[in-house]
């Protein structure tokens, strides 16, 4: 009995001691009765406080296990308690870091946004800039218009001259280089060619002022007495003024017995209504006679009356708003079609449909109504008649006064054509016709002999220069040729 309990025993602290390190199996053992017979009391007694002192032993060490395991718990959770806290700290870093990064990410999103704006900022500048010269370009295109185009009544077209302003102008230079030209015996044409050939209108009459103011001599008298024939004469029509060299032109062709018609009906019916009214003034103011008076004592019949309604100044020229009408949608949105049928009908009433001719009616409606409206018409009168206006006037017209009518046409239509005709007309044939020459490319040149030079090559094959090359001959040629440009 007593061993079996005794051997129970030892498994069991052999359980004992093989489960030490669990909490649950480390109480210590208490024996309590067993039921046997007190004679084995003692025996188990002695046992149990064998068993006791083992247990006890066994206890104290599972107690300590325990506390170790406690002590090891504690630590653990510490360490898990630390690990959290790093775990946070890290979460807080990595979140800090993310508020970093995503601060970064805006600073470097409005980085961005502000380098856009300043980009389109600057774009937009460019483009402004760009605009600004493109508009200060055109200013300055319109302004060389304005200084070299000449707007003419009736013609919204732009005319261009071969002579315009020389750069680096100097009058008080030019007056003495002229001087010198013309110092001692012999004269330095070329010198004289170069300079005059390459002045404007107005810098010449600048430069003959201070060429007196310098020098107390007259400057055009001095090239009078230094050159002759046709290179003087052209010579001194450069530096006359425009409205007076016109004025000029129509005193000597009346001056003496017979009259020059062609160069009344040249003039009269191809300048514009401040024209005429210039060289009415200049002609008042130098000869000291009236322009008209002068025309009606050395003309005769229809001729006088259509020059004397030219010299009236008094075309129903173009405003100023008509001008940019045309210039924006076209020449026919100024014209009155209703009153171009009418026209076109009274005319072919008073010629071809009529015995005899009604000059008046032609007069009338030529020299009053503006380019534009005539050449409305003319288109209307070709319907009508089933001809030209140029063709019925040569059938019904003669001499001056059809020379005239077709003058005033031909300038209505195209007045560099018509000037382009009569130079040809003076550089054909035998010799040339020096005064004609000179007269239109002085009048001209600061006014449309560009265009003129383009009619010509375009009608006639041949350049104007090559034709007056061909024609004319030494220091005349030259000046000539240098005003052509």
């Amino acid at each position: 009995m007593v061993l079996l309990h005794h051997s129970s025993f030892l498994d069991m602290r052999d359980r004992t001691s093989q489960g030490l390190g669990k909490e649950e199996d480390c109480e210590p053992y208490l024996p309590g009765n067993s039921g046997s017979d007190s004679s084995d009391s003692d025996g188990e007694r002695e046992v149990a406080e064998g068993i006791d002192g083992e247990a006890t032993e066994a206890g104290v060490q599972c107690d300590e296990k325990g506390s170790d395991g406690d002590d090891e718990a504690e630590s653990e959770t510490k360490h898990d308690e630390e690990a959290k806290e790093e775990q946070e700290e890290v979460k807080e870093e990595h979140s800090g870091g993310e508020e970093e990064k995503k601060e970064e990410e805006e600073e470097e999103d409005k980085k961005e946004e502000e380098e856009e704006e300043k980009k389109e900022e600057e774009e937009e500048k460019k483009e402004e800039e760009e605009e600004k010269k493109e508009e200060e370009e055109k200013e300055e295109e319109e302004k060389e218009a304005e200084d070299v185009g000449v707007i003419l009544d009736g013609n919204a077209e732009e005319f261009t001259p071969t002579v315009v302003d020389a750069d680096s102008f100097s009058a008080e230079k030019d007056a003495e280089a002229l001087k010198q030209a013309m110092r001692g015996s012999g004269t330095d044409e070329v010198s004289l060619i170069n300079i005059v050939g390459q002045r404007s209108g107005h810098q010449r009459h600048e430069t003959a002022v201070t060429y007196k103011t310098m020098f107390g001599k007259d400057l055009q008298e001095d090239l009078k007495s230094e050159l002759s024939g046709d290179l003087k004469e052209l010579m001194l029509g450069l530096f006359k003024d425009p409205a007076y060299y016109d004025a000029w032109c129509l005193k000597e062709a009346m001056e003496g017995p017979g009259t020059k018609d062609h160069i009344l009906i040249e003039i009269l019916c191809t300048r514009t209504n401040d024209q005429i009214a210039a060289l009415a003034s200049n002609y008042k103011e130098h000869f000291g006679r009236e322009l008209e008076q002068d025309i009606i004592e050395d003309t005769s019949g229809q001729f006088k009356r259509l020059m004397v309604s030219c010299c009236q100044g008094a075309r129903n020229e173009l405003s100023a708003e008509q001008l940019e009408t045309v210039r924006s949608e076209g020449w026919e949105s100024v014209v009155d079609w209703d009153q171009a049928k009418e026209d076109a009908q009274r005319l072919f009433d008073a010629g071809e449909d009529k015995w005899g001719t009604d000059e008046s009616t032609f007069r009338q409606i030529l020299a009053i109504r503006n380019y534009y409206q005539l050449r409305a018409v003319f288109v209307e009168y070709e319907k009508i008649a089933g001809c030209d206006i140029l063709e019925s006037i040569a059938s019904e017209m003669s001499g001056n006064l059809e020379s005239g009518l077709k003058a005033l046409v031909r300038a209505a239509r195209n007045r560099p054509e018509y000037f382009a005709d009569k130079l040809h007309k003076a550089l054909s044939g035998l010799g040339t016709k020096d005064t004609t020459l000179i007269r239109i490319i002085v009048s001209r040149s600061e006014i449309d002999l560009a265009d003129i030079k383009e009619v010509f090559q375009g009608k006639y094959e041949k350049s104007l220069s090559a034709a007056v090359e061909s024609d004319t001959s030494g220091d005349y040629k030259q000046l000539l040729l240098a005003i052509l440009g």
